[in-house]
């Protein structure tokens, strides 16, 4: 055991040593002035340099500079002052001075010439998170956010908190999402000139940057990804939190996550876009058909027909918008994601395929036990279950068959950002802030859920309950212990975005978006406590009470109506508001966050102190 000990202390003494001789040295990271007289930062590693321009903050009138973590001084140096005379707190700085900062403090910058110029400057630093610069060849993103479509060239350079760099290269870059692409800070699908395996993830050249915008503490995503994982369903995505530099200006903290797409590294079945791209050049040029229930592209040849597929269960609006894919008779629309470049004869031999299925499955006749994988199903059914996912069984549903193979199989999983109570649209009445709703209950026009029918099947119930049982640890571990180790990775990330986005994404019709971003994280422990002790009573399981966080602190709550206090309260910490102030509902719609306009609901534990306002209908 003693050598054991040496060992550890051993192994961390290198560890830090490594560290210490990678870091970015503060001479390194240097203020300097651009032509047009702004100022900028500029780093310099052992393997690039980059520059990083201050963002202007509006509503306090502060440039603020967020720096990578890889910059792990306390210091940074004046550089190239382009023979400027610059005051930095009232004392002149000159090439090679080196300025010591604190974080989060302000900073009095003046560029003394023809016209004083004057910043108050902010600095803010990652911690832990690797730092991905792209530069497009445009030197701006305005093309890209034009339409998520277009697309556009440029080089991308990863760098690592320890400084070294881990890939550099070119690619190309285009928007992705469909309601996500909508919000102000958009999320990205960028592809490399060859597969590479980056930041310990399996080796592709196709990379989604997720932008998180709903996720209140930005954990939903990776946590019901790695649910996925470690309960063992195939081909699960992988993820890791990076901060994002758009032409040296700071994007925000993102999720670089493998796509969902068929390959080596990713749904690794065989691939008949590879087989239909003989055929053609460009699938732009080839034509398109849409007849009955099928549409498709009009190929000199038919190509392989039995697989392997990779399907979208996906709504009406987004299915009309993609290019390939089905509608079963029941409803239930599917876009083919691979291949993408589908023949005719391709979707019309998966479109029977799937029409057999959802006949069974909707009728109730349980052949489909012979199609479909229980396993798969099965595990994707509890991560669903768990999360609660608003866009289960109406988008980012995935399926796959295989080549020589006659089952569907279910995952990957996707998109969860309007997960783990975080969604309270008014039209669902406020039903995924209910932890005790289900999946199998949620429809939308007259398609038949695949849930509630397999959920009614005993022997699918069966295994169902004895795979959660197995699974009821692991997800210990998440409430106990990962949930707060991640929140300590990305706090300081968490941090700027918040500040880079002016706190926009606690605002609207999404609950469990507190101020405070660590009672976002207590929200998220939660929902998941109780949603865990739910499932367990209703699946007669044995275990532990799971316990949602609270203390003894008293929040004062505030109730406003037609602008004046018509009742306050002192609300303990981590507890809901049973009784709110009576309301005339001919007259007011209900009471509403103040900082957010969301509708308060009693499933919404009171975290800090809220003024709510009556908002008249």
């Amino acid at each position: 055991m003693k050598k054991k000990v040496q060992l550890i202390v051993l192994l961390t003494i290198i560890q830090l040593f490594v560290c210490f001789l990678l870091k970015i040295e503060d001479k390194n990271v240097q203020i300097q002035i651009e032509k047009d007289g702004g100022p900028f930062i500029h780093i310099v590693t052992d393997f690039r340099e980059e520059n990083i321009y201050p963002w202007f903050n509006e509503i306090d009138s502060k440039y603020y500079f967020f720096l990578p973590s890889f910059c792990q001084g306390k210091s940074i140096y004046a550089g190239d002052l382009r023979g400027k005379v610059v005051l930095w707190d009232g004392k002149q700085i000159k090439r090679g001075t080196r300025i010591d900062y604190q974080e989060n403090n302000i900073c009095n910058l003046k560029i003394v010439g023809t016209e004083r110029k004057v910043y108050d400057i902010v600095i803010m630093k990652s911690d832990y998170l690797p730092a991905i610069f792209i530069q497009t060849d445009s030197g701006g993103m305005d093309y890209l956010h034009q339409n998520k479509m277009n697309e556009e060239s440029g080089n991308i350079h990863i760098i690592k908190s320890n400084g070294r760099m881990e890939y550099g290269g070119r690619l190309k870059i285009s928007g992705r999402g469909n309601s996500s692409w909508e919000e102000e800070k958009k999320p990205y699908l960028i592809k490399l000139g060859t597969a590479k395996a980056l930041l310990g993830m399996d080796s592709g050249k196709r990379w989604c940057l997720l932008a998180g915008w709903n996720e209140g503490a930005k954990l939903n995503t990776k946590i019901a990804f790695d649910m996925a994982e470690e309960i063992g369903l195939a081909y699960s995505p992988q993820c890791v939190w990076a901060d994002l530099y758009l032409n040296g200006e700071y994007a925000g903290i993102y999720l670089l996550s493998e796509t969902v797409s068929v390959g080596e590294g990713r749904v690794d079945i065989f691939d008949l876009e590879k087989e239909n791209q003989l055929n053609y050049s460009n699938i732009e040029d080839v034509a398109v058909f849409e007849e009955n229930r099928i549409k498709g592209y009009v190929l000199e040849s038919k190509g392989e027909m039995d697989g392997g597929y990779l399907l979208e269960k996906d709504c009406t609006d987004y299915w009309e918008k993609e290019k390939a894919g089905f509608i079963t008779e029941q409803g239930n629309c599917f876009s083919i994601k691979s291949p993408q470049s589908a023949s005719r004869e391709q979707v019309t031999y998966i479109y029977d395929y799937t029409q057999r299925i959802d006949d069974m499955i909707s009728s109730g006749n349980k052949e489909y036990r012979k199609y479909i994988d229980f396993d798969s199903f099965v595990k994707k059914f509890i991560v669903d279950e768990i999360a609660l996912s608003h866009d289960v069984n109406i988008t980012s549903m995935f399926y796959y068959k295989e080549k020589n193979d006659d089952l569907l199989y279910a995952g990957p999983v996707w998109d969860f950002d309007g997960a783990f109570g975080e969604t309270n649209s008014g039209w669902a009445e406020g039903i995924w802030v209910d932890y005790t709703w289900s999946s199998t209950k949620f429809y939308r026009g007259e398609e038949i859920n695949w849930y509630s029918v397999l959920y009614e099947d005993e022997a699918f119930k069966t295994l169902l309950v004895e795979t959660y049982k197995g699974f009821l640890p692991y997800l210990e571990e998440i409430l106990e212990e990962r949930i707060d180790q991640y929140a300590a990775l990305i706090r300081k990330s968490v941090e700027m975005d918040r500040v880079r986005w002016k706190n926009v994404d606690i605002s609207g019709d999404k609950p469990g978006h507190y101020v405070e971003f660590d009672n976002n994280v207590k929200y998220l422990k939660y929902y998941l406590a109780n949603r865990l002790n739910y499932l367990n009573q209703i699946w007669k399981i044995s275990y532990k009470e799971f316990l949602a966080p609270k203390d003894k602190t008293l929040h004062k709550i505030m109730f406003v109506r037609d602008g004046e206090i018509v009742e306050e309260r002192a609300v303990q910490d981590g507890y809901t508001i049973e009784e709110l102030p009576y309301l005339d509902e001919e007259k007011y719609w209900g009471w509403y966050f103040s900082y957010s306009d969301e509708k308060y609901r009693n499933q919404l534990p009171i975290y800090e102190d809220v003024v709510f306002y009556a908002r008249e209908r």
